[in-house]
């Protein structure tokens, strides 16, 4: 996992990157919400609740967070 951040203006940007299992495009509509797991996750443990806080953090400060996934890339 890569984790990186840059700032233009007052905007700052952190970007993560892995080579994980990916978010299937079907699921990527659902995945902010409370403990909605992704149909290709079942296997992993978690509570599913940290893309939800996430987005709450963001909310709270006027930003935007967004996902881009490419399943089955490395």
């Amino acid at each position: 996992m890569t984790l990186t951040f840059d700032a233009d203006g007052s905007w700052v940007r952190f970007t993560v990157a892995d080579t994980g299992i990916g978010i299937e495009e079907d699921d990527l509509a659902l995945i902010f919400g409370r403990f909605h797991r992704g149909r290709n996750a079942a296997e992993y443990p978690g509570r599913d609740l940290g893309l939800a806080i996430s987005q709450s953090i963001v909310d709270a400060h006027g930003g935007r967070i967004e996902v881009i996934s490419r399943p089955g890339r490395t």
